[in-house]
């Protein structure tokens, strides 16, 4: 299949009752400055991978360095994303991730987020991989 460089809506996790799901019944990860949680669900009719990304107000006050380290994180994952949405295909349900930066630094560079987004994303690969293959 083809790359595609998108982050569509539908990739956007906004549903509240899956991102508590998420939280309270998905397991996590720390990663440098980003924990990760993410939940495989197989009850639901959506399919391929929900993203949240999540900045913590209380850490950085002002919403335009949240909103940075956000884009920030978006674009990394937007970039390196296709294996994990390749994963996804031929799976029936969701795969619901969320990205919390934990660190305290607004002048972490690009190069060095996608260092960590590129660290993370093959341990929810295998995650899938786990599944997918004891169905």
């Amino acid at each position: 299949m083809t790359a595609r460089f998108t982050f569509r809506k539908n990739e956007k996790l906004s549903n509240f009752r899956q991102i508590d799901r998420l939280y309270q019944e998905g397991h996590s990860f720390v990663s440098g400055p980003l924990r990760v949680n993410y939940l495989l669900c197989t009850d639901t009719e959506d399919q391929g991978v929900q993203v949240l990304i999540a900045i913590p107000k209380k850490r950085f006050r002002k919403a335009v360095h949240r909103n940075r380290l956000r884009r920030l994180i978006r674009e990394a994952y937007r970039l390196h994303k296709q294996a994990l949405t390749d994963l996804m295909e031929d799976f029936q349900g969701v795969f619901l991730i969320g990205f919390t930066y934990l660190g305290d630094r607004i002048d972490i560079t690009f190069a060095e987020i996608e260092k960590k987004i590129t660290d993370v994303l093959p341990k929810l690969e295998s995650v899938v991989r786990n599944v997918h293959d004891s169905h």
